[in-house]
């Protein structure tokens, strides 16, 4: 029973840590960027939390309206929001917050523009906000190597066991 647990606990920890690794970071050889929705600003659509995927590859100009985009605002902040109009001419977007009752202040410059929402996971966004922390990945790898560490020592027991 004991081992039925130590098993099911490693198998869970090596899935957390495999599925980490294809969601955050094989993304990023196609140039697509995972983004956590911090607020609610796009919900009901895209809730806090969720885990958006951005490609960087899809120029501003192939944008249109209705589509979601990620831009910079500041010198550090990202916002997705979607594109209510585009202004080829001046190479603007118009954008809003499906939860906001009014356009956001101001225009999008194209060379804020940082890519287009391809898909979003809803709430998968804690999770990696959980494992980008140095110290929770560390702590999941020592779980993973404790687990494992456990299950080869068992094994060991039980194979001295049968020989005597």
């Amino acid at each position: 029973m004991v081992r039925k647990c130590m098993n099911m606990a490693f198998l869970f920890l090596a899935a957390v840590g495999v599925l980490g690794i294809i969601l955050l970071y094989v993304p990023r050889i196609f140039r697509i960027s995972p983004q956590i929705v911090l607020s609610g600003s796009m919900e009901p659509g895209i809730p806090a939390g969720s885990m958006v995927y951005i490609s960087r590859k899809i120029p501003p100009e192939n944008i249109k309206e209705r589509d979601i985009i990620a831009y910079q605002r500041g010198d550090r902040m990202q916002v997705l929001h979607r594109v209510l109009q585009v202004d080829e001419e001046k190479k603007t977007f118009q954008t809003k917050g499906d939860a906001n009752e009014t356009a956001d202040p101001g225009v999008v410059e194209f060379s804020q523009y940082r890519g287009k929402e391809i898909f979003s996971i809803p709430y998968l966004g804690y999770g990696a906000a959980f494992l980008q922390k140095r110290y929770h990945r560390a702590w999941l790898i020592m779980g993973i190597i404790f687990l494992a560490g456990a299950d080869f020592l068992w094994n060991r027991r039980e194979q001295n066991e049968k020989s005597d």
